[in-house]
């Protein structure tokens, strides 16, 4: 069974927090979404402490809500603890102080949670060190099948090749099936590194990097890469 709250802004925090608190013991309901409902902190902390102890839940979609800081780190927390969740998207409306520690947070339960097959995270400018989290813990978790990251833009004067780490992982991960990196402005250099990973990795069998100002020279790398790739089925490169 499955939940869909979205959209309730109504919910207030008090209601937010018992249906966090009821799903502690819930053993019936497999996924839950609460998509723009406007849900704080204290939501976060408490659904946090919940998927720690939820035996049941698979999937979760929490985009759009303003948890901050804290919340994302109580929800990485319980994630971490989570024994069944195979699905997370959420998107962290941090400011630019917080976003290296909300990065750090999903970082470490992508490196630690096993069981998560699907991500779907959605952010804003971060810097080097933000990304190089990202691509360690993809390092460590060999078990991730679908990564999407949307909008996490390097920060404003930050030097080329932050990318590249990412790129390299993608290289040689097992099991990522599925890679979606829209509006992530993606520099030449780690074009290239992207190409080769998809005549590297046979298991990539779908690349999206829509939204990225991809230039001719750069669509001729994908072209040859295109010619070596023996798993690839999709490839979008759109852009306005």
């Amino acid at each position: 069974m499955e939940l869909d709250l979205s959209d309730n802004r109504d919910i207030g925090e008090e209601g937010s927090v018992a249906i966090a608190r009821g799903l502690t013991d819930n053993r019936s309901i497999k996924g839950i979404k609460l998509r723009s409902c406007a849900l704080s902190s204290e939501f976060g902390r408490a659904f946090g402490q919940a998927l720690a102890a939820n035996r049941t839940l698979l999937e979760f979609d929490l985009y759009n809500n303003p948890l901050g800081i804290e919340g994302t780190k109580g929800i990485a927390e319980g994630l971490k603890r989570n024994a069944t969740i195979e699905e997370f998207k959420s998107d962290y409306h941090l400011t630019p102080c917080e976003r290296h520690i909300g990065f750090e947070a999903v970082a470490d339960l992508i490196a630690q949670n096993t069981n998560l097959r699907k991500l779907v995270v959605t952010c804003g400018p971060c810097s080097p060190a933000s990304l190089s989290l990202l691509a360690e813990a993809l390092k460590r978790n060999t078990h991730l099948e679908h990564l999407e990251l949307q909008q996490i833009q390097p920060c404003q004067g930050v030097k080329e090749g932050i990318l590249q780490d990412l790129a390299e992982v993608l290289k040689s991960h097992p099991v990522l099936h599925t890679v979606i990196l829209n509006q992530i402005t993606i520099e030449f250099n780690a074009i290239a590194l992207f190409a080769d990973a998809l005549t590297a990795n046979p298991t990539i069998i779908h690349l999206d990097l829509s939204g990225n100002p991809i230039d001719k020279e750069g669509l001729a790398t994908f072209a040859q890469a295109l010619k070596k790739s023996v798993g690839l089925r999709s490839l979008c490169l759109e852009y306005p």
